[in-house]
């Protein structure tokens, strides 16, 4: 008798992945404390608590960033949290590593241990998925989606991280039916199907029943939620059970107030223009003379530490900067939210200018660097971790706080290195690093985002952010001490 193939249990699948790679990692921290019983400094039992911990905070990274949630369809996903969980993982343990024991032997370990873990998390997730996708073992679960798609077809595409790679996906349309047959078929057909998607364009009416009957049913429930434009207003955030969607009513700004937002824009704009060239600058004497073409008259090559640490720098703030506003009413429901944000963040810089000056007068360059470094740090992971009105709102103002002390000493810091015939190259080359590092972040949070989550964005921003701070702290502010010109 044929035996016979199993309907996958989504849900029952992703509490098995995390099963698996906690026994994985379990067996590779008993291997490596085996073969390597110390390295470094440390005793063996201090060594095998830090293998522990790695393994840890590496399997908290993946579940924050939501690797055992139904909603992530693949491999590539799921191996793409992996890798920057590890990346993440291995930062904090570099910090432990320079605070407690300063030791390249425990550096090398931990680089090891952490390609380690991504090749056999890898592998063991590879296996997990070669067996679920075996139609000799398991069938997809059916998947209902609802909708009027004749007006927005697209909007199916938009289904959350592409969750119908992993269902057998069907589709109707019941834009033509009445309230009663709509509510026939829901109540008939839902039953059929192992989980349901319903697209919002639907009446009021239909749409609350469908989710009501679907909640009935206990079985999964994805909502797309409509597209947010900018200028829309009344948004609200509604939650079904575990499932969040955002409700967006189709009233756009009135001819009006596009009107005054227009004048407002050219006012302002007109006033800075003028302040602009009011300003009277002497004129001065052309130093005349050629020199020669090189790489150091466009960019300040002592400065190439602080260099890369600000281009990490400008790397998390591109990335906040750039997202903030769609995350804030896509995520978070808050409308209007990325103006508050940066009036925050606009405040606490000037808080935090006021505070710092009287340290940077008196010489205390490096210091004033070192703080603003360390709270603009945990900006950013409150930013990432607390996805709430308190984490959107509390990192604008700590990051002002923390980037008020580190930018005027950052470029501090490049003018002290060079002559001062070579000032501007100096501003010049501080400003290419923030530049380039901003651009490079709104890069890859876009990369991110097409394939994981708005967390997995702002951990990679804030991770590029802690690289940031140990490079200070481990050779820029000691290099700037030593070679500083005045």
């Amino acid at each position: 008798m044929p035996k016979k193939v199993k309907v996958r249990n989504m849900r029952n699948e992703y509490r098995h992945s995390f099963l698996w790679n906690l026994l994985v990692m379990a067996v590779l921290v008993f291997a490596v404390d085996c073969i390597f019983p110390q390295t470094g400094p440390i005793g063996n039992r201090t060594m095998l608590l830090l293998y522990i911990l790695d393994s840890v905070i590496t399997l908290l990274f993946m579940y924050w960033m939501e690797k055992y949630n139904i909603t992530i369809s693949g491999l590539y996903e799921s191996t793409l949290i992996t890798v920057l969980s590890c990346i993440y993982t291995f930062c904090i343990l570099c910090f432990i590593n320079l605070i407690f024991f300063t030791s390249w032997n425990r550096l090398i370990a931990d680089i090891y241990f952490a390609v380690a873990k991504i090749v056999v998390i890898f592998l063991n997730d590879l296996i997990l998925w070669g067996v679920r996708n075996c139609r000799k073992f398991f069938v997809k679960p059916k998947l209902l989606v609802i909708g009027t798609f004749s007006k927005d077809f697209n909007r199916m595409k938009r289904i959350k991280y592409g969750v119908l790679k992993n269902y057998d996906s069907w589709y109707e349309n019941i834009e033509a039916m009445t309230f009663d047959e709509a509510k026939d078929f829901i109540h008939n057909e839902f039953g059929n199907y192992d989980a349901i998607c319903v697209l919002d364009d639907l009446s009021e009416e239909i749409y609350s029943e469908a989710v009501s009957r679907t909640m009935e049913l206990n079985i999964d429930l994805f909502i797309v939620p409509k597209l947010i434009d900018v200028g829309k207003t009344n948004a609200r955030l509604v939650r079904f059970d575990d499932v969040f969607t955002l409700y967006m009513p189709e009233k756009a700004l009135s001819k009006l107030e596009k009107f005054l937002k227009r004048t407002i824009d050219v006012v302002l704009a007109s006033v800075g223009m003028i302040i602009a060239a009011s300003i009277k600058v002497p004129e001065r004497e052309l130093v005349r003379g050629r020199q020669p073409l090189s790489f150091d008259r466009f960019f300040l090559v002592p400065g190439w530490r602080l260099a890369t640490n600000i281009a990490c720098f400008g790397l998390s703030y591109g990335v906040i900067s750039t997202y903030v506003a769609i995350y804030g009413q896509e995520a978070l429901g808050i409308e209007g939210g990325s103006g508050y944000f940066f009036l925050i963040l606009a405040c606490s810089l000037i808080v935090s200018r006021l505070t710092g000056s009287k340290s940077l007068r008196q010489g205390r360059i490096s210091h004033n660097a070192s703080v603003g470094a360390i709270i603009s740090l945990f900006g950013y992971l409150l930013f990432a971790i607390v996805p709430n009105e308190w984490g959107y709102f509390g990192a604008a103002a700590i990051i002002g706080l923390g980037n008020g002390h580190l930018y005027p000493a950052y470029q501090n810091m490049f003018v002290d290195l060079a002559p001062n015939s070579r000032r501007g190259t100096a501003n010049s080359s501080m400003m290419i690093s923030w530049d380039l590092g901003s651009g490079l972040g709104i890069v890859l949070a876009g990369f991110i985002l097409q394939h994981s989550t708005y967390m997995s964005a702002f951990l990679m921003a804030w991770g590029f952010n802690l690289v940031g701070v140990l490079g200070f702290f481990i050779y820029a502010k000691q290099h700037f001490e030593t070679h500083k010109l005045r």
